[in-house]
């Protein structure tokens, strides 16, 4: 094939990416509207959202306004026929939601256990579990452009189907993506749960608007997706935002890290402790509690608990707002159950420690999404790449149609 040849196909997927794109954001344009904003002739226009239409990606819905003349079809994203799955591969949950071309969640499924010490049993869990999505919509997986994965781990542009070792050593060496890719016949991407929650917050939650944004989520340990003008940032190696690794110092002034200060169990321990100092709850360390629904229902241990964790928080979010000045800075994950307990005294270290009033400002805020932003979020992560390379996600479900035709 020529080099003008594959010049001009790559040409017009590229149109083909950009009226699909003007339509996610401007949902009800009108094939007029869509030659005038892109700067395409109207037959070229015309011709591409009618292989956009063919290929069940786009609808026509409605007429618009006349201005004179035959009213003019207005056009949206489908959601009928093609489906996205997400799935959040916790340390210990699964869970699993079928999304729509528009983000809407049609079906969920989530079931607790080990993840990180049963590899196996993990993912055949999500194999099932978004077999049974499938079943309950009544579509099979060529109905299904892909699959995103979220894990609570780095994960490395150079090695995209693993997980770190050093975070879940008996997953070492397991190509997820690859796994999961032959069980269910599907395209997968396997990317960093607090990047697929920023992922989210950007897309469907509170930070829609922000150009700019950081997601610390804080559950068994504390991560952080940073997006940047809608893209994630991994960093070279993929471990952009391991806020949890920052070292702070404890009460006897030694070095922690944030995971072993504010993560899951380090909290456990230190309400069970607080409890059994004050006679009021079980004795021993480790007792497994939620502080954050503790704290929710009124129990002033641990209100003390979730104030202490939440300024830790700040301190670290005042160091990440000197070091990338995000324009908003969203907490998530199970600490975040906590509201406003956790929100106000992480608001109160920003405003108290940055060094310039300008930081000051920096929103600060809760999450919008909860359970369902990590899951969501992954589905997203397929969503955004789907959006930017139609021809490659679809070719494979579509043989014997044309996906491009125009210029």
């Amino acid at each position: 094939m020529s080099q003008r040849v594959l010049d001009a196909a790559a040409l017009r997927d590229s149109n083909l990416v950009k009226v699909y794109q003007a339509v996610v954001e401007e949902s009800g344009v009108t094939r007029a509207e869509l030659a005038s904003r892109l700067k395409m002739s109207r037959s070229t226009a015309s011709s591409l959202v009618q292989t956009l239409l063919d290929l069940h990606v786009l609808r026509e819905d409605g007429q618009a306004s006349s201005k004179g003349g035959r009213r003019a079809t207005k056009l949206r994203v489908s959601e009928e026929h093609w489906y996205v799955l997400g799935t959040d591969l916790g340390a210990t949950h699964i869970g699993t939601a079928l999304m729509t071309l528009t983000g809407e969640i049609r079906a969920t499924r989530s079931k607790l256990m080990d993840v990180r010490s049963a590899p196996d049993e993990a993912l055949q869990e999500v194999v099932q579990q978004c077999a049974e999505l499938m079943r309950g919509v009544g579509i099979e997986a060529n109905r299904v452009i892909g699959l995103g994965v979220a894990v609570p781990s780095p994960v490395s542009p150079l090695r995209p189907g693993l997980v770190s070792d050093s975070i879940m050593p008996r997953w070492a060496e397991l190509d997820v993506v690859s796994v999961l890719s032959k069980e269910l016949n599907l395209r997968v991407i396997l990317g960093n749960d607090a990047n697929m929650g920023g992922l989210a917050e950007s897309l469907w939650g509170i930070g829609q608007n922000a150009s700019s944004l950081a997601y610390i989520k804080v559950g068994t340990g504390v991560g952080c997706g940073l997006i940047f003008d809608g893209r994630v940032h991994e960093g070279v190696w993929g471990f952009a935002g391991e806020l949890g690794h920052l070292l702070m110092k404890d009460d006897d002034g030694e070095p922690q890290s944030l995971n072993e200060m504010v993560g899951k169990n380090p909290l456990e321990a230190h309400y069970a402790r607080l409890s059994s100092q004050l006679g009021n709850g079980p004795a021993g360390v480790g007792t497994k509690v939620s502080p954050a629904l503790l704290a929710q229902q009124g129990d002033p241990v641990a209100c003390a608990v979730i104030a202490e964790a939440g300024r830790m928080v700040g301190r670290a979010v005042t160091n990440l707002i000197h070091l990338v000045n995000p324009e908003m800075v969203i907490l998530g994950g199970s600490l975040a159950m906590a509201g406003d307990l956790l929100l106000r005294p992480v608001q109160d270290e920003v405003h108290r420690l940055c060094g310039w009033n300008s930081l000051k400002g920096t929103r600060v805020s809760l999450g919008q999404l909860g359970e369902r932003g990590i899951v969501a979020g992954a589905a997203g992560a397929v969503l955004n790449q789907f959006e930017n390379d139609i021809r490659t996600w679809l070719e494979p479900k579509t043989s014997g149609l044309a996906l491009v035709s125009g210029g």
